[in-house]
């Protein structure tokens, strides 16, 4: 029975050393990068559409002189939803842009 169990023992300690995979430097880091950059992106992306979001407002009546007499407000409720539902959709959005703005001045050939 020991003699069975110590066997049985290095056999396994002897396959866990063998089936260990070598991991060069580069494929360690290609798969940190690849587990941790979407994680980073996600928690400093911000979503510009979302920043300051203007919910719609009554549109103002106007008389042939264009003085303002008052505000139309009958379409208000209904821009109100279409204002939400497109707040809704931008929320659900899964797609990812990233812009990246050159700060490079292109050098006059003259100079």
């Amino acid at each position: 029975m020991k003699k069975s169990y110590k066997l049985l023992l290095l056999f396994l300690v002897l396959q866990s050393l063998l089936s260990c995979k070598k991991e060069t430097p580069l494929e360690f880091e290609k798969n940190v990068m690849c587990e941790i950059l979407p994680i980073v992106m996600d928690s400093l992306a911000i979503d510009r559409r979302l920043m300051y979001p203007l919910p719609p407002v009554a549109k103002a009546i106007f008389d042939k002189n264009d003085n303002r007499i008052g505000l139309d407000s009958s379409d208000l409720d209904m821009r109100r939803k279409e204002f939400e539902e497109r707040l809704i959709k931008i929320k659900q959005d899964t797609n990812v842009v990233f812009a990246i703005n050159d700060s490079t001045y292109k050098i006059n050939q003259e100079d």
